[in-house]
């Protein structure tokens, strides 16, 4: 366990020395847990719950009961009167066959932008993102595309959920809005990614 610390920097214009005035000060954040491989952390903080998984994953359905009790612990301990936000991201390292480049990208993806073709001119990395609302639910989604390595040529595939509304912390609710969120994840997953690219994954 470790703990977590708050650091606030303010600068301000200059004084009459000529010199910025700076203000800074720290406080106590919150605790970290990690599990004995490192693969799986969990943070208490101040303002919210969060519990992080590494590779090997395994899924969804099976983090959601332990997510369920350290939630309840958290509950019993920090007593929030509200929770405002909840959220889910994953994000996935995509290696690409063996002699792909960038120009190959668009038959793997379907969210990318057009590469400039013209004598001298080559890419050499791309950053795709976009933001969208579902209808229905109201839930958000935040999706980027980048380049992690260009020999192999890797791409990494970034998916954020998150639904804004404001309800009683202890409302069964949380984990109906935790499964629309992976629901609305699996949508964006499947539906960003040509066959091609689906097939690296089976």
């Amino acid at each position: 366990m470790r703990s977590l610390m708050i650091a606030d920097v303010q600068i301000a214009p200059e004084d009459k020395t000529g010199n910025p005035v700076t203000h800074s000060s720290s406080d106590w954040g919150g605790v970290e847990f990690r599990s004995k491989d490192e693969k799986l952390t969990l943070q208490f903080r101040r303002d919210g719950m969060s519990l992080h998984r590494l590779k090997p994953y395994t899924s969804f359905e099976d983090l959601l009961p332990l997510c369920r009790e350290l939630w309840k612990q958290y509950t019993k301990v920090a007593r929030p009167r509200s929770t405002t936000r909840q959220a889910l991201r994953f994000i996935n390292r995509i290696r690409l066959p063996e002699g792909a480049c960038l120009s190959d990208i668009a038959n793997y993806v379907k969210i990318t932008p057009p590469f400039a073709e013209a004598d001298g001119l080559a890419a050499e990395n791309f950053l795709s993102r976009v933001q969208l609302v579902e209808s229905g639910t109201g839930h958000r989604a935040y999706v980027s595309i980048s380049i992690a390595n260009l020999e192999p040529l890797e791409l990494l595939f970034d998916i954020g959920t998150a639904c804004g509304s404001q309800f009683d912390p202890k409302a069964v609710d949380i984990w109906e809005h935790m499964t629309q969120l992976q629901n609305l994840k699996n949508k964006i997953f499947t539906g960003s990614l040509h066959d091609t690219c689906l097939d690296l994954f089976r």
